[in-house]
């Protein structure tokens, strides 16, 4: 296989979309291009352009052959970037003293901005760490991204099942006494029902 070639992209340059494709492996190692591979490597582009907002994105492929050389050639119509619309909080128990506004605060992304794939994946740990931190160890949390697509707008909805809240039981010191313990015991913040 002669070359890779990727046209119309602005938005995303051709290294990261030629990086890691099927095709490109096989032009590095001379091998004939395979049909199967190349639909699949149009999937991955798509999916480059979807982590990064772009869900409207069609890839086109061709092989071009000079001799017997082939040329890999990927037509790409980015279309718009979708926008985050808003950010949802659902499940977030009554006693607990974090708000929607807490855990939105989580995503990086302001509502307006091009949404990312990156910012949503980072505010998902951001979210469960607030949440497990509260009290609530056994803490789940559902993810998810809904994008118009018509609209170019995106909506992320974050769905808590905090569970139980969870307290200390009593608290041992083993292995040390006499004033050792003492001192020990005297620096453990933990309180029982804590």
């Amino acid at each position: 296989m002669a070359a890779v070639e990727v046209h119309g992209n602005r938005a995303i340059d051709d290294d990261t979309l030629i990086d890691g494709l099927a095709l490109s492996r096989a032009q590095g190692a001379g091998r004939a291009p395979d049909p199967y591979e190349l639909g699949l490597d149009v999937q991955r582009i798509r999916g480059v352009y979807e982590r990064q907002g772009y869900f409207n994105t069609d890839v086109k492929s061709t092989l071009r052959y000079a001799g017997n050389a082939a040329t890999a050639v990927f037509a790409v119509d980015e279309g718009p970037r979708s926008r985050l619309l808003r950010v949802e909080v659902f499940g977030l128990p009554g006693d607990l003293t974090i708000s929607s506004a807490t855990v939105r605060s989580k995503v990086a992304t302001a509502d307006g901005e091009p949404f990312d794939y990156a910012a949503f994946e980072e505010a998902k740990a951001s979210v469960i760490e607030l949440v497990v931190n509260a009290g609530y160890a056994r803490a789940r949390l559902d993810a998810q991204v809904i994008a118009d697509r018509a609209r170019h707008l995106v909506v992320i909805r974050f769905m808590l099942d905090a569970g139980p809240r969870c307290v200390f039981g009593a608290v041992e010191l083993t292995g040390v006494d006499g004033e050792l313990a003492e001192a020990a015991r005297a620096r453990v913040a933990i309180q029982p029902e804590q």
